[in-house]
């Protein structure tokens, strides 16, 4: 991946860590870094983790279009600095 596609392409993300229900958002590379960065901020060892999803799994699979339970990881990224 291009340091350029790692900043400006966007795909769906499943967030996720053992014995809890997993999170989406949409963004970037270089936001779903950050959001993961915060998931794991406090802890000694990584918990969370991060995998990007084809489009036709987000799509087809989750329906995630559809839910209301998912998240811009560019609003989620600047509501947490707000709250800093």
């Amino acid at each position: 991946m291009t340091r350029e596609q790692y900043t400006t392409r966007q795909c769906w993300f499943e967030f996720g860590a053992s014995n809890e229900q997993a999170r989406y958002g949409y963004g970037t590379q270089a936001e779903a870094d950050k959001y993961l960065d915060i998931l794991n901020e406090k802890r000694v060892v990584n918990v969370y983790w991060a995998d990007p999803l084809d489009d036709y799994h987000a799509e087809k699979v989750l329906r995630l279009h559809d839910r209301n339970d998912v998240m811009n990881l560019d609003d989620e990224l600047a509501a947490r600095k707000g709250l800093r």
